[in-house]
C-alpha cells in the first residue's frame, strides 16, 4: 500500500482512506473512538496500481495517481467514494507523490522522472475536481542520481518541499495567486543518503525529513527566510 490519505472533520465525521497498491484498489474508513469502520462499498476496485493520493481542503475530492494519470473521485457524505470522471483521467502525469495548497486551489504534484526534478502545478475546479495544468517547474541536479519521493506544500502554503532520495530535496516559494513556483534552495546528500519523506510542522516554522543511510535518522531544519533551511542540532 502507499501512504494513508486522512480527511479532516466534516459534518458527518472523520475519513481516512488507503491505497492498496496490490490489490488496485483504495479503502475508506470512518474514524471513531478507538476503531476504523469500513464505508459502504469500501474497498472501491480502480482498475490500476494507486501510486498517491490526496483529499482537497473541502473534502469534496480524492485525487489518486495512477500510472500515466490522475483520477478524481467525490467523497460522499457518509465516506464512500463515487467516479467523479466518470473513470476518465483528469490529468496526463507519472506521479509519485501528490498535495494540495492549504487554499484549496492547487494540486502539487511530484513527478517519477531520474532525469530532472519536475514538479506539476494544477488548478483545481472546486465544483467538478477538474484541473488546469500550468507549466511544469524542472531543476537539474548536477552529478546527482534524483528518486523522487515526496512533494509537501507548507501549512500556510508559502512553500514547497520536495524529496528527491538520493538526489536531496529542493524548496520553492510558491504564489498562491498565480500558481507559480520560484526555486528557493536546494539540500544536497552524498551518494550513501536518500531523503524519504517531508513533514512541517503547523505554523510552518520547521521542516522534518526522514532520511535514511549515511546520517540516517529524522532531520529537523528551521525554515528561515524566503525558505533557507538551516538544520538543528542533535
Amino acid at each position: 500500500f502507499v501512504p494513508v490519505v486522512p480527511v479532516p472533520p466534516g459534518s458527518t465525521g472523520n475519513y481516512v482512506y488507503v491505497a492498496n497498491s496490490t490489490a488496485n484498489s483504495v479503502s475508506g474508513f470512518a474514524v471513531g473512538t478507538g476503531m476504523l469502520t469500513a464505508v459502504a462499498n469500501s474497498p472501491l476496485s480502480l482498475g490500476y496500481s494507486p501510486m498517491a493520493m490526496a483529499v482537497t481542503t473541502n473534502n469534496k475530492f480524492l485525487y489518486v495517481a495512477a500510472p500515466g494519470n490522475i483520477n478524481v473521485y467525490t467523497i460522499n457524505s457518509d465516506g464512500s467514494l463515487t467516479g467523479a470522471s466518470g473513470g476518465t483521467g483528469v490529468a496526463i502525469a507519472n506521479i509519485v507523490s501528490m498535495d494540495v495548497s492549504p487554499d484549496g486551489q492547487w494540486l502539487i504534484a511530484l513527478e517519477g522522472t531520474s532525469l530532472l526534478a519536475q514538479i506539476d502545478v494544477f488548478q483545481i475546479n472546486a465544483s467538478t475536481g477538474a484541473l488546469a495544468s500550468l507549466q511544469p517547474t524542472t531543476h537539474a541536479i548536477p552529478n546527482a542520481v534524483i528518486r523522487p519521493k515526496m512533494v509537501r506544500i507548507s501549512p500556510n502554503g508559502a512553500r514547497v518541499f520536495a524529496a528527491l532520495g538520493s538526489g536531496g530535496d529542493l524548496v520553492f516559494n510558491f504564489d498562491t495567486t498565480t500558481g507559480a513556483l520560484i526555486f528557493s534552495g536546494a539540500l544536497a546528500v552524498t551518494a550513501q543518503t536518500s531523503d524519504n519523506g517531508l513533514a512541517v510542522d503547523s505554523a510552518t516554522g520547521y521542516l522534518y525529513i526522514a532520511r535514511s543511510g549515511t546520517g540516517g535518522g529524522v532531520r529537523v531544519f528551521k525554515i528561515g527566510t524566503g525558505g533557507a533551511l538551516n538544520e538543528i542540532a542533535g
